[in-house]
């Protein structure tokens, strides 16, 4: 009998721990609807939060969903990069550091989803600017 009430209650939290994984995912992506609604102007804010969204949907195994977000970032995140490449000695800021790294992580979802090591030469250059680091002081320049 106690075996029984054991295996209740595993199965019961394991229900539990399924619909709370499904629902952060659901809130994620709402969510996201907000931080592009009011701020798409700043892909340093969505971009962190189309990841977090990504990973919560990956996590419930629905990669589906997860493919579009990584999808969507690369498709708004890959032309700054381009432009980050033509401009190499520009000054870089956190923003652009945020939102290389969610390009990066973008391109690594899509590879962990695939079981393949695709984007190599994208994922090298974003892997050294994001360790090259800010080379702009935005508080110095406000002030």
């Amino acid at each position: 009998m106690m075996d029984t009430l054991l295996q209740k209650t595993l199965s019961w939290l394991e229900q539990l721990a399924e619909e709370v994984q499904q629902d952060k995912a659901k809130t994620l992506h709402l969510k996201c609807k907000v931080t592009s609604s009011i701020m798409s102007h700043y892909p340093n804010i969505l971009g962190p939060d189309m990841i977090e969204a990504a990973a919560a949907f990956e996590a419930i195994g629905e990669t589906a969903t997860c493919r579009r977000y990584f999808d969507a970032i690369l498709a708004d995140f890959q032309p700054m990069m381009q432009l980050l490449q033509e401009h190499p000695d520009e000054q870089v800021n956190e923003e652009d550091i945020l939102s290389m790294s969610a390009l990066l992580a973008a391109y690594e979802g899509l590879n962990r989803l695939s079981n393949a090591e695709n984007y190599g030469a994208e994922r090298a250059w974003l892997g050294a600017f994001i360790v090259k680091g800010v080379t702009r002081d935005q508080e110095r320049e406000m002030k």
